[in-house]
């Protein structure tokens, strides 16, 4: 029973899921290039339509964030993923086992002002959801907020290496 609250707790559900066959890549976004290119940031377009960012952080780690070309409808209400990889279970074995850390990430979303940690294909993931029409602003605020919460745990989980 723990275990199946567990596994719905960190699953998340989407708004409405874009109709989209696997293969065919999401069109460019023109708002979102549009922001970028105000933003003056580079990228990376990926086969599934996926904007890549890639930032160097005062650190001296990197870290990848992507933003979604689609959206997610509700309503009136459109919104976009603005997201970055913590733990992936490629990852090496050199992860440092936590403790509890589903729990501590669901305790975690509670005190966020924005995003949430997310289960994506097995990996651990910092999700921000943002207005489609998100300006440049608000778009490089949740990029900033992915990049640095998805970092700290990347950091932790593989004891400093830089792996996302």
């Amino acid at each position: 029973m723990r275990i199946a609250l567990l596994a719905l707790a960190l699953t998340t559900i989407p708004l409405a899921a874009p109709a989209q066959a696997q293969d065919d890549p999401a069109p460019p976004d023109a708002r979102v290039e549009a922001a970028l290119k105000t933003l003056d940031l580079s990228y990376d377009v990926e086969e599934n339509g996926d904007y890549a960012l890639d930032f160097d952080l005062d650190s001296g780690r990197g870290q990848t964030v992507w933003v979604r070309p689609t959206t997610a409808q509700y309503g009136t209400l459109a919104m976009r993923e603005v997201f970055s990889i913590a733990f992936t279970p490629t990852d090496s074995a050199a992860v440092v086992v936590v403790p509890n850390l589903a729990m501590r990430l669901l305790e975690e979303n509670t005190d966020l002002v924005a995003g949430a940690w997310c289960v994506e294909d097995g990996g651990i993931v910092f999700i921000v959801r943002v207005p489609a029409e998100a300006s440049p602003d608000e778009l490089m605020a949740a990029i900033h907020l992915a990049m640095t919460v998805a970092d700290g745990l990347d950091d932790e989980l593989h004891d400093g290496d830089d792996v996302w």
